[in-house]
């Protein structure tokens, strides 16, 4: 996988009630599809999820065989190197370029590995991967 590219991330919101989580992700799992990267929060009783997949179009037709209703963002995903401050250069060089991040998220990296995964919605994305791929 290169270290930047631009892929599909699934938007779920449900009512926040107990065990949702646990559906949502089961829906996945049992369609034996990997999530890369996740966000999960509620607000106003609502559970949102926001999730990266080895294969988004079958995670979305697993969660809608579900019951669960699915839409899809365009997002930049990076393979960055877990060091301090990487995310603070990445998004300073973004507010350089004049792009604006609407939302991000990263998975932290295990002690001792060397690579983290961010994932970046931005008001231009095919933008935001030059100006990335430039400072890799």
């Amino acid at each position: 996988m290169p270290k930047v590219a631009k892929e599909i991330q699934l938007n779920i919101i449900v009512p926040n009630d107990v065990g949702v989580g646990a559906k949502v992700f089961g829906a996945i799992g049992k369609a034996g599809i990997y999530i890369r990267a996740f966000c999960a929060y509620g607000a106003d009783k609502q559970a949102n999820f926001i999730l990266l997949t080895n294969e988004p179009e079958k995670a979305a037709e697993s969660l809608k065989k579900s019951g669960y209703p699915v839409s899809t963002d365009e997002v930049v995903v990076v393979q960055i190197e877990d060091k301090v401050g990487r995310a603070n250069e990445i998004t300073e060089e973004l507010a350089k370029a004049g792009i604006n991040i609407e939302f991000c998220y990263a998975t932290a990296a295990d002690p001792g590995s060397k690579e983290a995964t961010a994932v970046f919605k931005t008001t231009d994305n095919d933008k935001a991967i030059k100006v990335i791929t430039k400072m890799m």
